[in-house]
């Protein structure tokens, strides 16, 4: 509710930050979302236990979610997905397990680091011509970014 309009029935703006993560745009969108989970997300819940893991997941996804608001408040583009969440979970899997090898025997860190660098130039590419809401598409870039930042930077408070 960045424009100050909100639905009649709508649950209150602070909780779809949370909800929003249950939604999706698109079939492939839950598919991509769901095999970077199945892939990445059992080794940190492993580390952190199941309470700890849903707590990463859910901070990632509305930290992730407050860096978009934040860098495109005027978009009127419909946030939703769990993308932001999914990245905190790469950013703490990249910091745990780096040498892993995912994908093809490729290193988690070259996987994850290739990822990473395409959400940065496509995220801040966009914010430096000006163009977030208009052709930024429907992408939430900074959703990503900011998941996969709190996913590196709250892994080790979490697992204490």
């Amino acid at each position: 509710m960045t424009h100050g309009v909100q639905l009649a029935d709508a649950p209150p703006t602070l909780a779809t930050l949370v909800t929003a993560q249950f939604l999706h745009a698109s079939v492939p969108h839950v598919v991509a979302n769901m095999l970077f989970l199945a892939v990445f997300g059992p080794a940190i819940e492993r580390l952190l236990g199941p309470a700890r893991f849903v707590a990463l997941y859910l901070l990632c996804g509305v930290l992730g979610n407050v860096a978009q608001i934040s860098f495109d408040p005027g978009s009127h583009v419909p946030e939703i997905g769990a993308s932001g969440a999914i990245a905190g979970i790469l950013g703490a899997y990249v910091l745990r397990f780096p040498a892993a090898h995912v994908f093809l025997r490729i290193p988690a860190f070259v996987v994850i680091g290739l990822w990473a660098v395409f959400q940065f130039e496509h995220g801040f590419g966009a914010l430096a011509t000006n163009v977030l809401s208009e052709r930024g598409g429907t992408t939430a870039y900074f959703a990503h970014i900011g998941g996969f930042l709190t996913g590196v930077f709250s892994i080790g408070f979490i697992r204490r």
